[in-house]
């Protein structure tokens, strides 16, 4: 199942594409870095208190009968799905606002409505604090301005992504 990040739907007469500055682009990358960074922390806090769990559990000799350890293993299998489920959301929740705020940068609307898809473990639902971002657009009309737009925005994108 794919889930979308965003969906847009704007028109406008004219579309004239800015540069977006290094400056511009250098603001929002370290706003994007430090929510990246409490992601990670967070759900890396989350898993070694789980491991540290397991680890207590398989260190301690009273727990050698299967029906418990078929409890405690289905328990801990819960736990890491619901960590992966939160992550995914707190890592496409990150994507939206990059892919938001880099529209915002632009300052031009596109002439046609598109869609921002997830894809990869963002649509698969297993994201973890080190995933990469995968999504791509669907556009609903091509033509020469739209694509001009969209390269633009996919380069803005592509430019905070890729130093986060």
């Amino acid at each position: 199942m794919k889930q979308a990040l965003s969906v847009h739907n704007a028109y406008n007469d004219a579309v004239k594409l800015p540069l977006v500055t290094f400056e511009q682009a250098d603001a929002l990358q370290k706003s994007h870095a430090l929510a990246l960074a409490d992601i990670r922390r967070k759900y890396t806090k989350e898993t070694d208190n789980l491991l540290a769990i397991v680890q207590g559990y398989q260190d301690d000799p009273e727990n050698l009968d299967s029906s418990h350890n078929h409890f405690i293993e289905k328990t801990i299998f819960s736990e890491m799905e619901r960590i992966s489920i939160d992550c995914t959301n707190d890592m496409i929740g990150l994507a939206d606002t990059i892919v938001s705020c880099s529209i915002e940068l632009l300052d031009v609307v596109p002439l046609c409505s598109f869609a921002v898809v997830a894809m990869g473990s963002l649509a698969r639902g297993e994201a973890t604090p080190y995933s990469d971002l995968e999504f791509l657009f669907v556009v609903e009309e091509k033509t020469t301005t739209s694509e001009r737009y969209f390269e633009q925005l996919a380069m803005t994108i592509y430019f905070i992504i890729g130093n986060l």
